[in-house]
């Protein structure tokens, strides 16, 4: 690993305000890089505290974490003195919570000109949704995604993992990264705001643009691949096994039918022009002949000739594969258990891929340090404790 001076957003603060997964994982992304992200919690914390450490430690690895009862003018106010030393404010609540808190755009702007504040919620505050609460399942149904998703003769089906959550936190810090540019471009304060439904959106924007200059939504293609191509999609091989094949090219189809000894596949009437009919033949023609093999033979044999292929695997394949560890997205961080496997911020820059160097700690863990280091004298941080403005070990 590098040093931690290395790191390109060293020297940044990000307070950071986010519950669950959307947008702590902003923050996560934002630590990673090596920004000094402080985690705000209630006294009953992150909901996230709730599950597992690991499922907290996840989006808050390397964060420290200052707890404050946000019902107390004493802790919005300790809050406030924390934002003057900083360069990001994340929260991610429903429109208007923020503002009741007294930590509005409005308020936290004023304490710090130079401030990125950015918001992420459901459904944001404009449109027919808008004030709406939201989590992820519920806006894939809200999205469109859940409806685009499954066998065209079946219900519509959720995406699997919550990408809604994880997409909304990358693109908060993008956002972010826009907003630092023109902060420093401007010397003022910027405001941001994410939606879930947003990212959902750009994450289907293919189908969105073509429904908006259509007004047809998609059809359910199962696991049929978005592309239409002949030999894109899943396909059935033997001992059960599954395999997704991409030969979405003229030459890597004629490679695909050589290697299945179906050359004549290509000649049936109006392939190239993707009737139905025929295409239907070829896709049962070639999933006959790919009974021949299991799909991680097919895989090796396959990615030989250069026609993109993947049988389908159990994420724990990937695991026991290698790749994560190798390419640096898990590292190992130690813990009060051992020692736990961690993402690290998903991008290689010159080389390293930067990942956490501890867990998150407990609720308030940091809070004598953090507050210190913003002016707070020992007989104020004991005033703030003995108030319950600041609570924690």
């Amino acid at each position: 690993m590098s040093d931690e001076n290395e790191r390109p957003l060293t020297g940044l603060r990000v307070v950071d305000l986010g519950q669950v997964l959307a947008s702590p994982y902003a923050g996560y992304l934002l630590g990673m890089l090596g920004a000094d992200v402080v985690k705000v919690e209630p006294p009953e914390g992150d909901w996230l505290r709730k599950a597992t450490p690991l499922a907290v430690t996840t989006q808050n690895a390397d964060k420290r974490t200052l707890g404050v009862d946000f019902r107390n003018p004493d802790a919005i106010e300790a809050v406030l003195r924390l934002v003057e030393s900083a360069d990001v404010f994340i929260e991610g609540f429903k429109p208007g919570t923020a503002a009741e808190m007294g930590l509005s755009w409005e308020a936290v702007s004023a304490r710090n000109p130079r401030i990125v504040y950015a918001s992420l919620s459901a459904y944001g505050d404009v449109g027919p949704y808008a004030g709406r609460p939201g989590f992820d399942h519920v806006v894939q149904a809200v999205s469109g995604i859940m409806a685009s998703t499954g066998e065209p003769d079946g219900p519509a089906t959720k995406v699997g993992a919550p990408f809604v959550d994880f997409g909304s936190g990358m693109l908060m810090a993008f956002a972010v990264l826009a907003g630092l540019r023109e902060r420093d471009r401007t010397d003022k304060a910027v405001r941001i705001d994410v939606t879930m439904l947003d990212a959902a959106l750009m994450l289907n924007m293919g189908a969105l643009a073509k429904v908006a200059n259509s007004g047809r939504d998609p059809e359910r293609l199962g696991n049929n691949a978005f592309s239409g191509a002949v030999a894109s999609g899943m396909y059935n091989c033997a001992g059960g096994t599954m395999i997704a094949l991409a030969a979405n090219k003229a030459s890597q189809l004629a490679k695909l039918c050589a290697l299945l000894d179906i050359t004549d596949v290509l000649d049936l009437p109006g392939l190239d022009q993707l009737e139905p009919m025929s295409v239907t033949e070829a896709r049962e023609r070639i999933e006959r002949a790919l009974q021949a093999r299991p799909a991680s033979e097919w895989e090796s044999l396959l990615s030989e000739h250069g026609i993109p292929a993947g049988h389908v695997r159990a994420l724990s394949d990937v695991v026991r594969d290698g790749y994560p560890q190798q390419r640096g997205l898990l590292q190992q961080v130690a813990s009060d258990d051992g020692t736990l496997l961690l993402p690290g911020s998903g991008i290689r820059i010159n080389g390293v891929m930067h990942g956490p160097h501890r867990t998150v700690g407990a609720i308030g863990a940091d809070n004598d340090e953090v507050l210190a280091e913003i002016g707070f004298s020992d007989a104020e941080i004991a005033a703030l404790r003995a108030s319950g403005a600041v609570v924690g070990p």
